[in-house]
This record gives structure tokens, sequence and C-alpha cells, in this order.
């Protein structure tokens, strides 16, 4: 049986709350994948992938500006 990246966490918990993630697609230390498996299985959770590598150093502007609207703020 392999383990779950996200610990004992099952698929199959309930919803729990809204999350947005922010990956770069050209993450050499958590693949971008983990992030899309991830929220595969939980409807509450939606990836945004950023053309970026982990540090999303590139994309300042865009995680403001995902952030702000996740969160509704103007």
């Amino acid at each position: 049986h392999k383990q779950s990246p996200w610990g004992s966490e099952s698929p199959s918990n309930s919803a729990g709350p809204a999350t947005l993630i922010l990956h770069g697609r050209r993450d050499d230390v958590v693949p971008y994948e983990v992030s899309q498996a991830y929220a595969a299985t939980r409807p509450q959770v939606s990836v945004l992938g950023l053309d970026d590598d982990h540090r999303l150093a590139l994309r300042h502007e865009i995680l403001v500006t995902e952030t702000k609207r996740f969160f509704a703020i103007r």
C-alpha cells in the first residue's frame, strides 16, 4: 500500500475549506502534477499552474492578483 504524500488524509475526506494552489509548472522541487493529483479528488481545491519554477519569483503580480480574486479583495 503506497502512502499518500499528504499523510493519512484520504481523498474521500469531507470537502473542507475552499483552497487555491498556485504552482509553478516548471517546479523542480515539488512537481506540478502533485498539486493536480491533490486537487483532482477534492472539488473545493483549485490549482492555477504558472509559467515559473518552485520559487514563483517571476510571477509576483499574478500571485497578488489571483490571491485577491480568490479572497474577493479589491
